[in-house]
């Protein structure tokens, strides 16, 4: 999906990254986000642009994000399928594919 996050109502009716960020913490901030809340709306903007790449280990803070937005974690593309990926080894032959 592009744009996941700015697509959603919830980011219309904040009307940005900021104030996003500074909510999504406040409403959860049982949660170690590992950055403030100006770096955490540069990582929610990298995210809706495609970068994964800060959120891919962070299970629980995506969940909270997704939930936080009222849409499935799986519309913010960081929880990448393996799906019709699959690698044999012959030199294994006991590692099944």
């Amino acid at each position: 999906m592009t744009h996941p996050i700015t697509s959603t109502e919830k980011y219309n009716e904040l009307k940005s990254m900021d104030a996003l960020a500074k909510a999504l913490i406040n409403q959860r901030s049982d949660i170690g986000w590992k950055c403030q809340s100006r770096s955490l709306a540069g990582k929610i903007g990298l995210l809706d642009k495609g970068d994964v790449t800060w959120w891919r280990t962070l299970t629980v803070q995506t969940q909270a994000l997704a939930d936080f937005l009222g849409i499935p974690v799986e519309d913010l593309g960081v929880l990448a399928s393996s799906a019709g990926c699959v690698v044999s080894f012959s030199d294994f032959p006991a590692l099944k594919p």
